[in-house]
């Protein structure tokens, strides 16, 4: 389109407007392609950068926690807390679980919905405020028990 306004400008002397308006509008476009091309870089930036460093799993735990700072997915995990600290250990033993029990340990899967002779419970370090909640003492101090479900129910968001 310029070459053909271009071209005519000698024959019509006011053409000169169109060619200044479409050159305004060609410098217009090319700052826009820049524009969209930075964007786009960006863009892999970004990208490669979330691939690169994928996001890691966050300890969301709570100082009611029997195990402080997470316990472990692996058996050797669990034992090396169950060693190393007391309370663990304490509390432990007071639902009659011994180190043995825990080297024999296999892993499960269970079903919290499923229909179980007797309720599944959870304990913790403090209280969470559900019904039918009772403190246990255990050699490192009270911790408290209550049903899993009800643990679901409670309000413990702080």
């Amino acid at each position: 389109m310029f070459k053909k306004l271009a071209s005519n400008l000698p024959f019509n002397p006011g053409l000169i407007h169109q060619i200044s308006f479409y050159g305004k509008r060609l410098h217009r476009e090319q700052s826009l392609r820049r524009a969209s091309f930075v964007l786009m870089a960006l863009t892999m930036v970004v990208n490669i950068t979330a691939i690169s460093f994928p996001a890691q799993n966050t300890y969301a735990g709570s100082d009611s926690n029997i195990m402080v700072g997470g316990g472990s997915a692996t058996k050797e995990g669990i034992l090396q807390k169950y060693d190393q600290d007391p309370f663990v250990r304490a509390a432990y033993d007071s639902f009659g679980i011994t180190r043995d029990h825990i080297t024999k340990m296999t892993l499960t899967t269970i079903n919290t919905k499923a229909d179980w002779a007797q309720p599944l419970v959870t304990a913790g370090r403090r209280p969470n405020g559900s019904g039918g909640e009772y403190p246990r003492s255990s050699g490192g101090g009270t911790i408290y028990v209550h049903t899993l479900d009800s643990a679901f129910s409670a309000n413990t968001i702080e």
